[in-house]
């Protein structure tokens, strides 16, 4: 038997890469001691319209007219099964409705600015706005992109406590609604310095680009441990937030580091064209007198050219 799709580009291609019917059809073609039973052929061909269905949903064709036609069979010659598609019009956003619950619905019902910038930043950048041609995949970034915005700024609880799609085949419109439960709104509470030995606290905590009973920001946290690792004092450097809903009101922040070694020196010799031969060194101090300074000291002696630098 041979599978032949007959839709409209790139359905075709969609159809044929993803039926159970060509996913058969290329096994037995890969496997010629493979065979498929005329039950099993007759159970795939029933199946096959629903299955082209979901897979055409998934890209906004809510309308579409499927019908399968099995060939005769003819001694010598495969059957040809033939899936004809006619896709009809694309399924369109006519409406978003995004609601809240939590924290995040009571800043809003006190007009707090932050809160508004949030909810109005959500809806600006939602990928499927009205007019948008409905598609699965879309929805299902969009509502990770919506979560992932109210988590990164001050609801790193938050979830979708309710998610739907109404869809209207015959007009071609599609309605999006959705509830979002922010959870509590965390603040930044006190910070713990781990790993330290000799370096102070301070040249960690004076990067800290908040304070406590600042609202929390992922941004934030992720700009400061760039900071300290733009330090060079650190091999490792992590920081933390400690979501617990019971202390949103003063989320504890961890900071682990692992210290570089105080100290660092090293040798070189080489030789060029220009300036002969030569030899340097370059020493490294990560706390200079106890003071928080660091201190490079470099001194290279050639035969044609010597230099120091502090």
């Amino acid at each position: 038997w041979r599978l032949e799709v007959e839709a409209p580009k790139p359905l075709d291609a969609l159809l044929t890469q993803h039926l159970e019917l060509a996913r058969f059809e290329r096994e037995l073609a890969d496997n010629n001691t493979l065979r498929i039973s005329r039950n099993e052929l007759r159970r795939l061909v029933i199946s096959a319209p629903d299955e082209a269905r979901r897979l055409l949903e998934a890209e906004g064709y809510f309308a579409a007219q499927i019908t399968t036609r099995v060939e005769d069979e003819v001694e010598g010659k495969p059957v040809v099964v033939t899936i004809k598609v006619v896709p009809g019009e694309l399924t369109r956003i006519s409406k978003v409705q995004v609601i809240y619950e939590g924290a995040l619905d009571l800043a809003l019902s006190q007009d707090d600015a932050r809160a508004q910038s949030l909810t109005e930043g959500i809806l600006q950048n939602w990928a499927l706005p009205v007019g948008e041609v409905f598609r699965q995949s879309v929805w299902s970034s969009a509502k990770n992109a919506a979560l992932a915005r109210l988590r990164s700024q001050g609801y790193p609880t938050a979830s979708w406590s309710g998610t739907s799609v109404t869809v209207d085949a015959t007009e071609g419109k599609a309605k999006l609604f959705l509830v979002g439960d922010s959870g509590p709104a965390f603040v930044f509470g006190d910070i713990r310095v781990e790993g330290l030995s000799r370096q102070p606290a301070s040249a960690v905590l004076n990067l800290a680009p908040f304070k406590a009973g600042d609202s929390y920001e992922e941004k934030l946290v992720l700009d400061w441990q760039e900071r300290i690792q733009k330090l060079n004092l650190f091999e490792n450097v992590f920081v933390a937030t400690e979501f617990d809903p019971t202390q949103a009101d003063a989320t504890p922040v961890v900071v682990q580091l692992d210290e570089l070694p105080l100290q660092a020196a090293t040798v070189g010799v080489g030789v060029s064209s220009d300036t002969g031969p030569r030899v340097s060194g370059e020493h490294l101090h990560r706390n200079l007198w106890g003071l928080a300074w660091q201190a490079k000291t470099a001194l290279q002696i050639g035969k044609r050219e010597s230099r120091g630098q502090v």
